[in-house]
């Protein structure tokens, strides 16, 4: 769905940036103020927020938005999200971009008050229901307290306990039901729909923030009762898969959100929590080598959860094990030495851990290991691992190439051999060759054509590349005014070893 450009202008000019901060996170400097940026670790406030040209700018990782792209980072959301959110908090009349674009929105508006006021009438009634249920004596027997049940709106639906789920905003917007026999399944959630997607699902993320945002630190579990029973217990930093498979998109949104420095994974003691340990620890691997976030993963004993643990939680957590300690346990810890099979299967271990690390100290303290239990050093290359800040520097730079691809054409020429890693990016490049094999004596017709194919486009590929065709007026200038420096800047990083890899 395309939003008309008066509608998107309009937004840009209403919506404040210092509205996008809530009380203690601004410091005045003079007509500025300062803030924490999300984008780099930033231990003293680097982020100016500007009243006065309605923008925030980090001078350390070179980044800044508007309130609209300040909105996508923090909260997760798409460009057009974002700009509905921000009209209706402003009062900005929603367009959109044709008529066809038109019925679609007018569609999904009445679809989104739909869903949203079903949802408003399902929590009521399911939280009126549990009174006097089996839900209620189900509840209250695993140790919740009444505060508890109605702080967190629990429900009850004919046979299932309800657990309702929230957006960024606190609105309900699905359930999860939880049946009290041995039916299946013994979970079962809402449909995936406008409101709510079961894979990108954080559960109890709304109520946890504020805590992981104090601290730095979020534990992840598995389920959701295990969040509310630690909640009641004082610990108010633990968010749920909710039956999902933990990913790197969801961390990466919980960090966005709540600016997360640490995570500790806390499954449960069987097998399947097990499984979700290492299925987890593969999809973060990549997150934690570069550098911005630590990881820690606690296993619970055989048979037991959060849930069950909840009194004892805060103190089990104080001596989660560092991953990489965790990981060689797993692989090692039980292994006979006086057995040749095993002993192998040993060797295998100590391999698929050397296999991802880089050069350092935790590749020094596994070799040590693997050193005084084999008595032996199996020859791994180490793996080349790019930090978070060369990843975004090396993206950065390719969107500042295809930008300025599209708004100077004399720099054209030094920019026909990039080459670009982010398929966003890529996507953006192959359209640019598209038109040129279209139109090839009319240079000036490249961005205006580029804008109307980039429509087709799926919506998030648009929404990451329209603003490279039309930036916003200070961008412009400073392309118009110094497009050799540009150039320089972006090329420079293209070629450092960093972008090599």
């Amino acid at each position: 769905m395309r939003l008309h450009d008066d509608t998107i202008a309009l937004v840009r000019e209403r919506a404040r940036i210092l509205d996008q901060f809530g009380d203690g996170q601004l410091k005045r400097t003079g007509r500025e103020f300062l803030a924490r940026c999300p984008w780099h670790d930033d231990h003293r406030p680097s982020l100016t927020v500007s009243p006065r040209t309605n923008r925030v700018f980090c001078f350390v990782c070179a980044r800044g938005a508007d309130s609209i792209g300040w909105l996508q980072d923090t909260q997760g959301l798409s460009f057009t999200d974002a700009i509905l959110q921000l009209a209706d908090r402003y009062n900005v009349e929603v367009k959109a971009a044709d008529e066809a674009d038109a019925e679609r929105l007018r569609a999904e508006s009445a679809e989104r008050v739909r869903l949203f006021e079903t949802r408003a009438q399902q929590l009521e009634r399911f939280s009126s229901d549990l009174l006097f249920s089996p839900g209620l004596e189900y509840l209250q027997g695993r140790g919740l307290t009444m505060e508890t049940i109605e702080q967190w709106q629990l429900g009850w639906n004919g046979r299932r306990v309800m657990f309702p789920l929230w957006d960024a905003q606190g609105r309900c917007i699905a359930f999860t039901g939880r049946v009290l026999d041995d039916s299946k399944p013994k979970y079962k959630n809402s449909p995936n729909d406008l409101l709510y997607q079961k894979a990108e699902q954080v559960y109890g993320l709304h109520f946890a923030r504020d805590e992981i945002v104090r601290t730095g630190h979020v534990v992840v579990v598995e389920g959701q009762f295990d969040v509310i029973r630690c909640w009641q217990e004082g610990l108010r930093n633990l968010v749920a898969v909710s039956g999902s498979s933990l990913t790197s998109a969801m961390v990466e949104k919980i960090v966005r959100t709540t600016r997360a420095k640490k995570v500790t994974l806390c499954f449960d003691g069987d097998t399947g929590g097990l499984k979700a340990a290492d299925r987890a620890l593969r999809e973060l691997q990549q997150l934690v080598l570069q550098g911005e976030l630590e990881l820690q993963v606690l296993s619970l004993p055989a048979g037991q959860d959060p849930a069950d643990l909840a009194p004892d939680m805060a103190h089990l957590l104080e001596s989660a094990p560092h991953w990489v300690k965790w990981w060689l346990e797993r692989e090692v810890g039980q292994v006979d030495l006086t057995d040749p099979q095993q002993i192998a299967r040993a060797e295998s271990g100590f391999r698929r851990i050397l296999q991802v690390l880089p050069d350092g100290a935790l590749r020094e303290y596994v070799r040590r290991e693997c050193k005084a239990r084999l008595n032996s050093m199996p020859l791994i290359p180490a793996a080349l691992v790019r930090t978070t800040r060369q990843l975004d520097a090396c993206l950065w730079a390719e969107r500042r190439a295809l930008r300025l691809y599209l708004l100077d054409e004399g720099s054209r020429p030094a920019l026909q051999d990039v080459s670009y890693t982010d398929p966003v990016n890529q996507y953006g490049r192959d359209l640019v060759l598209a038109i040129e094999g279209m139109a090839p004596n009319q240079p000036e017709q490249l961005r205006p054509l580029f804008s109307k194919l980039l429509c087709r486009a799926p919506g998030d590929v648009r929404d990451k590349l329209m603003p490279l065709a039309w930036p916003i007026p200070e961008v412009t200038r400073v392309i118009t005014d110094n497009p050799v420096g540009e150039l320089e800047a972006a090329l420079t990083v293209l070629a450092s070893e960093a972008c090599q890899v």
